[in-house]
């Protein structure tokens, strides 16, 4: 049973309950037409597992409500809080990344010696800080849907993929949707792509293992990622994926800036 009567003010009790969850930060409840919900919208923390927070959403409202939610009408966007951010952006380089930035005010530090010469073809932006996820969220229904942010500096780029429903594939989209995200990064010739991702045990402990391809012409190149499953699956996706091309990156960007 999910609905309740026609006078709709107990949805602001609701979601005002809701946001008392540990780790939800926004809730949004949406209804049809006859008051049945249609959708429950939760914004979170990225410190708890969405699916524990999904429950307790579940739980919540039929303690409270008596209403019988379907778990999958309840999506869960889970963002880095706003501390996390601003340390990101204090360590963000000098922007000399954007092609459209002036030459006599970002390079005037810099020896002339070499004409600036490759007009820009670049594999990779000229300054690679090292990318952070900024929000990884996957939503629920007939498919599902996974959309990842990353951060390179001020710059973010979104990857989205959407796939079946099917058991354990949330992990496949997320990572794709990394990789994703991480290709609108680059430009030129250069492309990532996932090539496994998969669950072990290590002394003990459960660990993501993915495999990402460089390519590059016709050269392809292999780079591993690990990362220790702890409270959020999806969050460790991520971060296993950037541990594969992080430090790759950043190499390559320093060679064409040397170059």
């Amino acid at each position: 049973m999910e609905q309740h009567d026609n006078d709709n003010a107990w949805v602001q009790d609701a979601e005002n309950w809701i946001c008392q969850i540990k780790d939800v930060r926004q809730c949004k409840i949406d209804l049809d037409n006859s008051g049945e919900v249609v959708g429950v919208h939760v914004v979170a923390a990225m410190d708890r597992d969405p699916k524990q927070i999904v429950r307790d959403v579940e739980g919540l409202l039929k303690a409270r409500l008596g209403l019988d939610v379907f778990y999958k009408k309840i999506g869960v966007v889970q963002v880095v809080d706003g501390e996390s951010s601003h340390l990101n952006q204090k360590v963000a380089p000098i922007p000399v990344s954007k092609p459209s930035s002036s030459k006599s005010t970002q390079i005037s530090k810099q020896p002339l010696a070499k004409p600036i010469a490759k007009p820009v073809a670049r594999a990779v932006p000229a300054v690679v800080s090292r990318l952070v996820c900024e929000s990884v969220s996957v939503r629920s229904g007939r498919n599902l849907s996974a959309e990842v942010e990353l951060k390179n500096g001020d710059e973010s780029f979104v990857g989205i993929c959407k796939g079946s429903n099917a058991t354990g594939n949330d992990l496949m989209l997320v990572a794709r949707a990394s990789v994703s995200a991480l290709n609108k990064l680059l430009d030129g010739d250069m492309e990532l792509a996932l090539s496994e991702i998969r669950e072990a045990n290590v002394s003990g402990d459960k660990v993501l293992l993915v495999a990402i391809e460089l390519i590059s012409g016709r050269k392809i190149e292999k780079l591993y990622g690990t990362c220790a499953i702890q409270q959020n699956l999806h969050q460790a996706v991520v971060y296993s994926v950037l541990d594969a091309v992080n430090r790759k990156l950043s190499v390559i960007s320093n060679m064409e800036v040397a170059g």
